[in-house]
């Protein structure tokens, strides 16, 4: 067993911890952004929704790209 092994599982394992709570507050906004929209709420109530939403996206890519890179790793 390669002697990193641990702690990639463990890499993973937050990664994926991660990934669950920012879908889940991924979730959260759209909810909140359809709720918004629903009731004619104000442009700012809408765009800060949309960056928070901005936000989370570009943290997700960056999470997916470390992945890769970790995946591409492991198989060399």
């Amino acid at each position: 067993m390669n002697a990193a092994a641990p702690i990639a599982v463990a890499l993973d394992d937050m990664q994926q911890l991660e990934l669950d709570q920012l879908l889940t507050a991924m979730q959260y906004c759209a909810r909140a952004w359809a709720n918004a929209r629903e009731e004619d709420a104000d442009a700012p109530m809408l765009a800060e929704t949309i960056a928070m939403m901005a936000v989370f996206a570009e943290r997700l890519d960056s999470i997916l790209c470390e992945r890769v890179t970790l995946d591409t790793a492991r198989a060399d």
